[in-house]
């Protein structure tokens, strides 16, 4: 709209550089639809009704004021400076305002869906948030009741804390047999239960050894 306000302002010499720049930004204005026409085109079923509506909008204004541009152009080139003056104040500046207001509103609508989005991104992300922190809690009360589950299963296979049996199983292996061991109620399987049957049943042993060698001398003696 600028440009076009120049278009009637400047001198003949100075109009080649303006209709130049307008000719940039209409092939620059160009090249950002055609993406975005291109977006709407190919997900028709997806398309907001009022993205829609305001696109459509949108295309009739440029529709509107591209022949006004045009017209006014030519006049200027032409020599017609009160014509392009007199189309510029009466046409191209109200369809100019429409079509400036149209891509404002589209500008909001985005602008607007976008903010939903975020707050829905935030939401999900908040919500991840929790479950993560709930699954981790989870994890370690699961973790915690294996962990206990696994100590009682081992302190019941052992039948005693693991110093006493390490003791007593050092005992045994010096040949310390008599020790009065104190198993659990019910306690005839466990490692500590298995040691303290061994030991009382090599001290029996020992003991018929000892018996029989005592006898064995009475006899010899005797004899003698």
């Amino acid at each position: 709209a600028i440009a076009m306000r120049d278009v009637t302002l400047v001198a003949d010499n100075e109009l080649k550089p303006v209709l130049d720049l307008i000719g940039k930004l209409d092939a620059d204005y160009q090249n950002s639809a055609q993406p975005l026409d291109r977006i709407f085109a190919g997900a028709q079923k997806q398309n907001d009704p009022d993205e829609v509506a305001i696109l459509a909008q949108i295309k009739a204004n440029e529709a509107r004021t591209m022949p006004m541009i045009k017209h006014i152009v030519e006049a200027r080139q032409a020599g017609n400076l009160d014509d392009a003056r007199q189309m510029l104040l009466q046409n191209a500046r109200p369809a100019f305002v429409d079509w400036l207001g149209s891509i404002n509103q589209f500008i909001d609508l985005e602008t607007h869906k976008n903010e939903l989005e975020s707050i829905e991104a935030r939401r999900v992300a908040h919500q991840f948030h929790i479950w993560m922190l709930t699954l981790c809690v989870l994890s370690l009360f699961i973790g915690i009741i294996v962990a206990t589950v696994i100590t009682r299963n081992i302190g019941k296979a052992l039948g005693a804390e693991p110093d006493d049996v390490k003791a007593l199983a050092s005992a045994v292996d010096r040949g310390e047999l008599f020790h009065d061991v104190q198993l659990r109620n019910g306690d005839s399987d466990s490692i500590m239960s298995v040691l303290a049957a061994m030991s009382q049943n090599l001290r029996k042993t020992v003991a018929e050894v000892r018996d029989t060698a005592h006898g064995v001398s009475q006899i010899s003696a005797k004899i003698s």
